[in-house]
Order: structure tokens, then sequence, then C-alpha cells
């Protein structure tokens, strides 16, 4: 029962901050800006609501969203898949080192990265565009890590299979390894 109040409480802290941008957003400009400020407006302004959605290209914003994500999503599903399975199935030199290096961006914090990001997209040309945002998230540690492990836990036997049929690799990836990834998760 402590627990319960303890946990109660705590998610009642936790949206203290939800509330005030929900009371900040239904004042004056006036209101919002004083020396003490206070949890209630003195008058309830829906129209700021109605002027958010006047002055602000929503629409533009939410196809950029949707071409953006679509475009990483894409990208990423082939990108993992391809990686995961050749760190999980394939035997090439400096396997488990150049893993390790793929898997340590995840402990990278973004600001590492910022700097030399923005000049390999300004080399490349595509400042100020959607392919900018979607390049540097094409590969991802986290999903090439959680592929490898799931590869890893299809049978050997099955893969040996496939080739002694004449199956090529890619062809063994699309019909058997896929398949049966999408099975045990």
């Amino acid at each position: 029962m402590a627990l319960h109040l303890l946990v109660g409480g705590l998610s009642l802290l936790w949206m203290v901050p939800y509330l005030w941008a929900i009371s900040a957003s239904l004042k004056s400009p006036a209101e919002l800006f004083t020396p003490t400020p206070e949890w209630l407006p003195r008058a309830w302004r829906w129209s700021n609501y109605v002027d958010v959605f006047r002055y602000a290209p929503f629409g533009i914003y939410f196809v950029n969203t949707v071409v953006v994500v679509a475009g990483i999503l894409a990208i990423q599903l082939v990108t993992v898949t391809l990686a995961g399975f050749a760190f999980a199935r394939l035997e090439f030199r400096w396997k488990n080192v150049l893993f390790y290096l793929f898997v340590a961006q995840m402990m990278l914090p973004i600001h590492a990265v910022i700097v030399p990001n923005y000049l390999t997209i300004k080399a490349l040309g595509l400042l100020n565009t959607r392919l900018a945002m979607m390049v540097v998230f094409w590969a991802s540690g986290y999903g090439t890590f959680l592929m490898r492990q799931a590869f890893r836990q299809i049978p050997q036997e099955l893969e040996e299979a496939a080739l002694l049929d004449g199956c090529s690799r890619l062809r063994m990836l699309w019909s058997i390894m896929l398949p049966q990834v999408d099975q045990h998760w």
C-alpha cells in the first residue's frame, strides 16, 4: 500500500510540468510573462489554440514528419536486417571488433556527433533538406544488435539445408531467416 502511495505521489509530481504547460497555453501574453506567475489563468483564452493553427503551417509539419519517418524506417529495415544477418551468420575478418564498434554508437550522446554529422551533410550538399534529417539515422546500432540476436536464435541446420538446396544467401535471408525471426518474436 505504501509503495502504491509513493508511486502515485511521484506520478502526480511528474505531471506538474504538463499541467503547467497546459495552464500557460491558456494565458494571455501579459499573464504569462509576470514576475510572480500564477497557476491558473485569470481569463481562459481558448483562442490561443486557434491562433497557433492559424499562424503555424502544421499541415506542412505533419507531411515532413511522415516523409522523414517513413524514409528512415524504410532504409533502416534494410540496413539493420542485412547488418544483423552478416554479424550473426557470416564469417569475416574482424567480425566481433566491427560489431562492437557498430554497437558502440549507442553509447555516444547525440551531442558528440552533431558537428561531424553537420559537416558531412554540408559536404554532401544536403543542408535544409528532408534527406539530411534521414541520412544520419539510416544505420542503427540498436536495431542491428536486435536483428543479430534474433538471427542467432535460428537453428544453424536451417541455413545449412538452404545452402545445400542451392539457395543464395540473400534468398535464404528473405525466404527462410526473416520468416523465422518473425515467428520467434
